[in-house]
Formats: C-alpha cells, sequence, structure tokens
C-alpha cells in the first residue's frame, strides 16, 4: 500500500517575494494526534537577470503554529487511500514572519534567474515536527521574484 501523501503547492500563479527575509512556503500542524515529516520539495524562481544577486534559502522549525500573515497554500493528497486532512495546513508567501525560527543548520544559494530545486530527502534524513509546529522554507532576496513553491509531507 502506498504511503499516505500530500502535497502543498503556490499552484500555477506564483506569488512576488519580498527583498527581505520571507517564508515562502510553510506546513502548520494545528495540535492533533500526529507529527508531520517533509517527504521532499520544489522551489523556483521566474527571474530573467542574470545579474541579479543568488537567494539564500533554508528550513527552519517552529513552536508557533499562529504567528505571520501569510496566503494559504493549495493542499492536495497525492498517495495512499484517502484520508481527510484535519488540522494541517499550508501557507505561503508570507507578509509578517513566524517571530520564533530554530534553523536546520543547512542553507544555500538558488540563482533568482530562473532558478530550480527539485529535492527529495533521503530516507532517514526527512525533517519532521510534532503536534502544535510549523515547519518552513524562507528565503532572502535582494530583488523581487516571482516565487513558487510545492512541500510535499505525510503525516507520522
Amino acid at each position: 500500500m502506498a504511503q499516505i501523501q500530500y502535497a502543498a503547492s503556490t499552484g500555477a500563479t506564483p506569488f512576488t517575494s519580498t527583498t527581505a527575509v520571507q517564508t515562502v512556503g510553510a506546513i502548520v500542524n494545528a495540535a492533533t494526534d500526529c507529527g508531520v515529516q517533509l517527504k521532499k520539495y520544489r522551489l523556483a524562481y521566474n527571474g530573467v537577470t542574470a545579474t541579479n544577486p543568488p537567494v539564500t534559502v533554508r528550513f527552519f522549525t517552529t513552536g508557533n503554529t499562529t504567528a505571520g500573515t501569510s496566503t494559504s497554500l493549495t493542499v492536495t493528497q497525492v498517495s495512499g487511500r484517502t484520508l481527510t486532512l484535519a488540522n494541517i495546513t499550508a501557507a505561503g508567501g508570507y507578509t509578517a514572519e513566524p517571530t520564533t525560527k530554530a534553523y536546520s543548520g543547512d542553507a544555500f544559494l538558488l540563482t533568482p534567474n530562473g532558478g530550480t530545486v527539485i529535492y527529495d530527502f533521503p530516507l532517514g534524513d526527512e525533517p519532521d515536527i510534532g503536534t502544535a509546529a510549523t515547519i518552513g522554507l524562507e528565503h532572502t532576496a535582494s530583488v523581487a521574484v516571482g516565487t513558487e513553491v510545492s512541500l510535499w509531507f505525510t503525516r507520522i
């Protein structure tokens, strides 16, 4: 049987990022009986200027599930038996950031000039969170750029 997986995505319409630290995608797990584990992510920019400096990208977790101002991401079930997703939501394009973040220590640079990353976490290395927590992907861009993100996750 396939594992039950969900994808949270900006969809076909990218949002325009700001020129400051910004959470581009996050999975918000309310107080439920399960955790959330990231399985993969996709991040793409639609910039066209080759001289724009790279964007710094990194993951974070926070125990705060309500901080920040954001836009809802569409969550769809992509595999496994049909199971209603309760108390887990997704957001992106934050205009006010969560105030307390813990970083994974892993950061990378990505060009905003059509830069794309497609990454599946290796088995055993998937980041996860417990109840009443958020896991997200943030970036710091020096120029505003169209941004698309999708976060694939499962309940654990």
